[in-house]
């Protein structure tokens, strides 16, 4: 029980946290998404905004602890969900008193979309390892076939025993890795797209990072599934493989984050950006870097690609919702 409740409260309170560090993010240059001279974002103005950012946060962060040491799941969530919307409110507050000590916008440069794919190839040889893990699991599930029960287990409960059963079919052994595949499949096309749709200049090592890593630990989760026929692992397992992942992922984040551009400084007018929605119908790129209550790269919504994407992106997890019914019973 006590495992089930780190698992509950630990990623709550790195997502505290990572609350907590959003002004400097995508940049540690920029201060709540404005490019600042340095000695504004290092002096006191800086430092001003940011205490005035942290002390309206806090009765919120508090507020999300008490939550969370009541391991109640909904109460847990509704607290850090509060915290969250009071973060994005307050940064949008101090990302209007930051662009006063804004450096002026230097002047709109002509940059080629990445239309010659480059390394791109070579990029998504990072996908192939976790299909490679699959079909293993699933070549192993063929070759044993006959020491599959005709019953079991496909879902453990918070107490690590199991509350959903399949039988020994097509569907309900393989079924597992299927949707595993699929969901990878898809971060696989979301990240062509992003990198197709991006300016040559994008910092690919973050688009790569967010998409590629959570295809190793959905492939590893859910090898682990359909090997359910066999043994039943013990919640540890999963609390050290969901923990080590969330804590692996967010430093990798970082470090790739605190890393300088591999090219100039991507342009994008403050005028077309509307909280954290871009919309220019003069800029020919799919996605941008993102500015403020976030860090990655987001959509240019004046492209009408970008909302095929969105839609596909919003029908996704109800395809999964309807394939996993179909292959899981």
């Amino acid at each position: 029980m006590i495992a089930v409740r780190l698992l509950l409260i630990v990623p709550m309170l790195l997502a505290l946290a990572l609350l907590h560090g959003l002004p400097f993010l995508p940049q540690r240059s920029r201060l709540f998404g404005v490019d600042v001279p340095p000695e504004i974002r290092y002096g006191p103005e800086g430092s001003r905004l940011i205490r005035g950012y942290r002390w309206g946060l806090l009765p919120f962060t508090i507020a999300a602890i008490v939550a969370c040491a009541t391991f109640r799941p909904l109460l847990i969530g509704g607290a850090v969900a509060v915290a969250s919307f009071a973060a994005m409110g307050l940064l949008y507050k101090f990302h209007s008193r930051a662009k006063r000590f804004a450096l002026p916008p230097p002047s709109i440069r002509e940059a080629s979309l990445s239309v010659d794919t480059g390394g791109q190839p070579r990029r998504l040889l990072w996908f192939v390892p976790p299909f490679v893990f699959l079909a293993a699991v699933a070549l192993y599930l063929h070759a044993n076939w006959n020491r599959i029960p005709e019953t079991f287990p496909v879902h453990l409960n918070g107490n690590g025993q199991p509350d959903n059963w399949s039988h020994r079919s097509i569907l309900g052994v393989f079924g597992p890795l299927t949707l595993a595949a699929s969901i990878i499949f898809y971060l696989m096309m979301l990240y062509i797209a992003m990198d197709l749709g991006s300016r040559r200049a994008a910092r690919r090592s973050v688009m790569l990072a967010g998409l590629a890593a959570p295809s190793y630990f959905i492939a590893v989760l859910f090898a682990l599934v359909g090997l359910l026929p066999f043994f039943t692992p013990p919640i540890w397992i999963f609390l050290t493989l969901f923990l080590g992942f969330f804590s692996v992922f967010a430093l990798l984040m970082a470090h790739i984050l605190a890393q300088p551009s591999d090219g100039p400084p991507e342009v994008t007018p403050d005028r077309c950006w509307h909280g954290s929605f871009y919309y220019n119908p003069d800029d020919p790129a799919l996605f941008v870097e993102a500015r403020v209550g976030g860090f990655g790269y987001t959509a240019n919504l004046a492209r009408p690609l970008s909302w095929l994407l969105a839609a596909l992106t919003l029908l996704f997890p109800l395809g999964l919702f309807l394939l996993a019914r179909g292959l899981l019973g």
